[in-house]
């Protein structure tokens, strides 16, 4: 990985697709659309590449990263919970884990916010005004066509979420803890969380939605 980019295509440099008689790990490596037309039109030497194939990008910066389309305020479906025109959708005492920042002039786009955690508590990605970003500690995270999958473990899905462009988000399955409370959500059926002693709090089918409030849920 030359700059970090999560959207990836394979690029062989060793040998080079046309000369490769076998393919293997070793000779492979994942460059952004950009960075590999750069590869193989010569803008990036050889020399560079074989750096970055040793001491990848996204290792050195601790994440892999794409950018939202933002037009207007986003709307988030969260699980079961779609939400429009709520600048804090979900707080978690005092943290904001999924909002808007107010934009620096009326035209501006707003800029979304996040923080997913897995089901230890560990943050596992993040939206920073705009920029989503999937950390490498993950297991795995997968992304194809608009849709990114990221697995703590084999077979254990902590996230997956989609971006439907100009302005929606959608969270399609969570499973993450924070603070103590356990937040688990699937589209088209429910977003639920559940206390410490593992008691259920708060549920909310897919036919719920919050608009034009200043706060979606907050639990203190």
């Amino acid at each position: 990985m030359v700059c970090g980019g999560a959207i990836i295509e394979y690029h062989h440099f060793n040998p080079p697709f046309s000369e490769a008689l076998t393919h293997t790990a070793e000779g492979i490596t994942a460059l952004c659309p950009s960075c590999h037309t750069k590869v193989t039109s010569g803008r990036i030497s050889f020399s560079a590449l074989l750096q970055a194939v040793e001491h990848p990008s996204t290792y050195q910066i601790g994440f892999s990263s794409d950018n939202l389309e933002a037009r207007g305020f986003p709307t988030v479906v969260l699980g079961g919970l779609t939400i429009q025109s709520t600048p804090i959708i979900l707080e978690v005492a005092g943290r904001t884990l999924l909002g808007f920042s107010q934009p620096e002039s009326p035209n501006a786009p707003f800029g979304l916010n996040a923080l997913f955690c897995d089901k230890n508590g560990k943050p596992i990605a993040e939206i920073v005004e705009n920029q989503w970003r999937a950390f490498v500690h993950n297991w795995d995270v997968d992304t194809v066509g608009l849709r990114t999958t990221i697995r703590g473990a084999y077979r254990d899905i902590a996230l997956i979420f989609r971006t439907e462009p100009p302005s929606k988000i959608v969270v399609e399955r969570i499973h993450m803890f924070f603070k103590g409370l356990r937040i688990e959500g699937q589209e088209g059926s429910h977003l639920s969380t559940y206390l410490p002693n593992g008691d259920l709090w708060f549920r909310a089918t897919n036919t719920a939605s919050i608009i034009g409030c200043a706060k979606g849920i907050v639990f203190n």
